[in-house]
């Protein structure tokens, strides 16, 4: 199971999880990584059977493989180490944001990793100075980097700024229950969306959410 780990690039922990029967959903990007190497010839049109929104967004960005490939360690790069992650995010959500931005408000440690992000083709400085973000909209996230992205956001953020909210909760419920449950949080989700594209509310004030909803595998609460 390790060496698979290791030749897939997927964490261990899922790896055994899926071989012992006890991991039960799996991201494009593991999936991907996993097929690719135990199913060479038909990984494709097995992941187009389980994520068709997925596959479809791959074909229509007409990437070959490699490029994915490239595309898929970018966004790693850009968004696990948390000193590039808080410059990636600044340049990419701060309206107007330019080179000399980025180093006005984190001095040379920003621009040497905005320049390193720019190679990695992460971001590019457009023709008027700003910078433009070269992986927007790509959802082909493994489960730890939005496990680390979320632990990104977590230690960047500080309790006490206004405007702030944290709360953890765990709570058993039926199978009915964690629909409603999923359902609620695809609203709250689509409300948050609707907040980010919408004009009136564009601004530079950078601001982090993680959300997270499903059942914590192998604990049970009596009803």
């Amino acid at each position: 199971m390790r060496w698979l780990a290791k030749q897939v690039g997927v964490d261990y922990t899922i790896v055994y999880r899926l071989q012992a029967g006890e991991q039960k959903s799996l991201s494009f990007f593991d999936a991907k990584r996993i097929l690719k190497v135990i199913e060479p010839d038909k990984y494709l049109e097995i992941l187009g059977e389980f994520y068709p929104a997925e596959v479809q967004e791959l074909a229509d960005s007409k990437l070959t493989e490699q490029q994915t490939d490239e595309l898929l360690d970018t966004i790693a790069f850009a968004l696990t180490d948390i000193d590039r992650y808080r410059i990636f995010a600044f340049a990419t959500e701060t309206v107007g944001a330019t080179r000399s931005l980025v180093a006005e408000e984190f001095g040379k440690f920003g621009t040497e990793i905005l320049d390193a992000l720019i190679s990695k083709k992460a971001l590019r400085i457009m023709e008027n100075g700003t910078i433009e973000n070269l992986i927007a909209g790509r959802q082909w996230w493994s489960d730890d980097l939005v496990k680390k992205v979320a632990l990104n956001n977590i230690h960047l953020m500080t309790a006490a700024s206004p405007g702030t909210h944290m709360r953890n909760w765990v709570t058993g419920l039926n199978e009915k229950g964690l629909r409603a449950y999923y359902d609620a949080h695809a609203n709250f989700i689509e409300s948050l969306a609707n907040i980010e594209n919408s004009q009136e509310f564009k601004g530079s004030i950078v601001t982090a959410s993680s959300l997270f909803v499903g059942p914590i595998l192998d604990k049970k609460v009596e009803a």
